[in-house]
């Protein structure tokens, strides 16, 4: 599926032929973070208009693999930019893209609540400590970033070709626990429960890691790399990305109970050393 939007109304200059088509790939992410980068990547554009020409856009939410879509934003013809939470992996090189690295999620990517079944609860009322929660079968779609944080830790990951056969599987018992973030699991929640009334969310169990979130974008679109650059940096600047997060995830400002809570932090092997010590350092500070 394909959503195309175009500024030219809004724009200072209605001469078409200056118009800027982009195409950005959305399919990867759950619906929650879908709906929200589509709004942000509107936004930083917008803010841009007064020196940059009208865009037109097109969201391309087809599901494919990460690799494949890793190797068609570093080619930059059929996708130009879409979110990745790392660059790693078979074929492709971060030497051809443009990782853009601003807070637009607040680090709270990394926050994880578990879904799982009312009637496998039990089984969660015991995880007590780190090797009590690595004894969990964690559900994961093929591709996200998150299964080698899971697999690094020696915890078991059972993977499906995309997210919607993910509750299927969990109600064949395939695995305990899909961890999501606390920016997405309400809503992935309330699309789910017609179809499966008896998925639940685990009270008190949390996992944090240290997840980056960036646009990347093609080096063969380097005027799209300036322009969402320069977009950031403004809706930083203006706090137009502070109340743009909030309309979408205002809610996990409450999302941790913190006199009540298991809380399982785990580094990441995907970033530096350096990179896991200082947002788990700023995730810390903030549980005081």
């Amino acid at each position: 599926m394909t959503i195309t939007l175009s500024s030219s109304l809004f724009a200072q200059s209605s001469n078409l032929s200056d118009r800027t088509d982009i195409k950005f790939w959305i399919g990867g992410m759950s619906p929650a973070l879908r709906e929200y980068q589509s709004d942000l990547i509107i936004s930083v554009l917008d803010k841009t208009l007064s020196d940059y020409p009208p865009y037109s856009i097109n969201f391309n939410r087809r599901i494919m693999s990460a690799q494949r879509s890793k190797l068609e934003t570093e080619r930059g013809t059929n996708i130009h930019a879409h979110f990745s939470t790392g660059w790693v992996g078979s074929f492709v090189n971060q030497e051809n893209v443009f990782l853009l690295d601003y807070p637009y999620l607040k680090e709270r990517l990394g926050l994880r609540k578990c879904i799982t079944l009312k009637e496998f609860l039990p089984r969660f009322g015991k995880v007590r400590h780190i090797d009590d929660f690595k004894k969990l079968r964690i559900g994961q779609q093929r591709g996200w970033s998150d299964s080698k944080v899971y697999s690094h830790h020696n915890t078991t990951v059972i993977e499906s070709v995309d997210y919607s056969s993910l509750f299927d599987m969990l109600e064949h018992d395939r695995y305990d626990c899909f961890p999501l973030s606390v920016l997405e699991i309400e809503k992935a929640m309330e699309e789910q429960l017609g179809k499966y009334p008896n998925l639940v969310i685990v009270p008190d169990l949390y996992i944090f890691y240290p997840i980056p979130l960036y646009p990347s974008v093609s080096k063969n679109q380097p005027l799209l790399a300036k322009r969402l650059t320069a977009g950031s940096e403004r809706i930083l600047a203006d706090g137009s990305l502070n109340t743009l997060f909030d309309r979408h995830f205002k809610y996990s400002d409450n999302a941790l109970n913190q006199a009540s809570s298991r809380i399982f932090i785990l580094d990441n092997p995907l970033i530096s050393r350096e990179q896991n010590q200082a947002v788990i350092t700023r995730f810390k500070s903030n549980l005081k």
